[in-house]
């Protein structure tokens, strides 16, 4: 095929990169999760906070059935940590407050199983340390500590089925009591609630913002396809449409006008009169095209001074003549720059489909063909493809 000297478009150049949008979504989109994660983490020390207000007394209370246990002394410890923690938790890092909430965690299942054993709530922090892991840090993390809580379990059940680890109270009296059901009641209560309510508005979080990514994803798409200097579809996207297009008229049994558009004296205005005239001219150009022809019609930018555009619903070929004839007519126009009238033309090739090609690539090639016979003539003007030579016989002209 020909080689065309196309003068230089500054507006080619402007075409935006989606990989630089796509970086940026990517780094908002994580700075959103970290901020959501960092509330949920806040919730869960408040929840601790009024585990430390509420659970430690009635932890306290137990000692009417069971007698002073150490484990009082040892929770009355975390609920003033956790209360200290609690009112400095802005100034911690999140990971030095993710990593003492699981000590906590921890600290609190730990020695409710080798105090109680079975008869505590300690098994219920430990299991909930590796969700909140898994949720706030990592998978990875959140398997370890499930696997170090269930080593903890083994061997607090083995100490305690060999007897070196026991009850130093009446397991009946404790069962029996109200202080110690009420203890039970508070700490998988209250911490169970801020928990799930907490990883809801995560949850729903979440999807608030898968959503926002894939609109994003379909802007950066949309504008991807788009020449960002005239708004025009540009070559893939027209390609799609122009393939529905031929869909759409198999099953109808109409037809399908592709024009392939070169404007004549682009390359002596932008030499003349600079590239900011240019510019401005095949965006006045690019209006009156999508003027001249039907909203459901396509008209795409394909190359600097180039344009395509496909026409749909024919039921014969002769009506792309009127279409082709008001696109000429509006393109060779004066336009007014910096108080000068600028003038363009247009030679039109037009294929038709399905009598001219059955396929994209040589319904377009057919319609630049016409138009190279078109500019051959020195005119403006519209040609339909000449099918009946073959492409292969076209000689390279410039």
């Amino acid at each position: 095929m020909r080689q065309r000297a196309e003068s230089h478009a500054p507006g080619d150049k402007r075409v935006p990169k989606p990989e630089g949008l796509l970086t940026r979504t990517g780094k908002f989109t994580a700075y959103r999760l970290q901020a959501v994660r960092e509330t949920v983490l806040n919730r869960l020390w408040g929840g601790m906070f009024a585990v430390a207000l509420i659970g430690v007394p009635f932890s306290v209370l137990r000692a009417y059935s069971t007698g002073w246990q150490p484990i009082f002394n040892f929770h009355i410890g975390l609920g003033l940590i956790a209360t200290v923690l609690y009112f400095l938790r802005h100034r911690i890092s999140y990971r030095a407050k993710l990593f003492t909430l699981i000590g906590l965690f921890w600290a609190i299942g730990v020695s409710g199983v080798v105090s109680l054993g079975l008869l505590g709530s300690g098994v219920w922090f430990l299991v909930m340390s590796s969700f909140i892991v898994s949720s706030l840090f990592s998978l990875r993390a959140g398997i370890v500590t499930a696997a170090a809580s269930s080593v903890v379990l083994i061997i607090c059940g083995l100490l305690f089925t060999r007897g070196i680890l026991g009850i130093s109270f009446d397991a009946n009296a404790y069962v029996a009591s109200l202080s110690g059901w009420t203890a039970l009641l508070v700490s998988t209560a209250i911490m169970p609630f801020v928990v799930l309510t907490a990883f809801g508005a995560y949850q729903d979080t979440i999807v608030e913002l898968l959503h926002e990514v894939q609109t994003q994803r379909d802007q950066i798409a949309e504008l991807a396809s788009r020449d960002q200097l005239t708004g025009l579809p540009m070559a893939g996207l027209a390609t799609d449409r122009l393939q529905m297009k031929m869909q759409s008229a198999l099953r109808n049994n109409t037809r399908v006008a592709v024009m392939f558009i070169d404007l004549n004296g682009f390359k002596a205005v932008n030499d003349t009169y600079g590239h900011e005239a240019g510019d401005r001219l095949l965006q006045v150009l690019s209006r009156r095209l999508r003027e001249s022809v039907r909203a459901e019609d396509t008209v795409a930018r394909v190359g600097g001074d180039e344009f395509l555009v496909i026409l749909g619903g024919l039921k014969k070929r002769e009506e792309a003549v009127p279409l082709a004839e008001k696109i000429v007519a509006n393109i060779c126009r004066p336009i007014k720059y910096e108080q000068q009238e600028i003038r363009s033309g247009a030679a039109v090739g037009i294929s038709v489909f399905p009598e001219d090609a059955a396929d994209v690539v040589t319904l377009r090639r057919l319609a630049d063909r016409a138009m190279y016979q078109v500019k051959r003539s020195g005119r403006d003007g519209h040609a339909f493809a000449d099918v009946s030579v073959p492409l292969s016989d076209l000689i390279d002209e410039n």
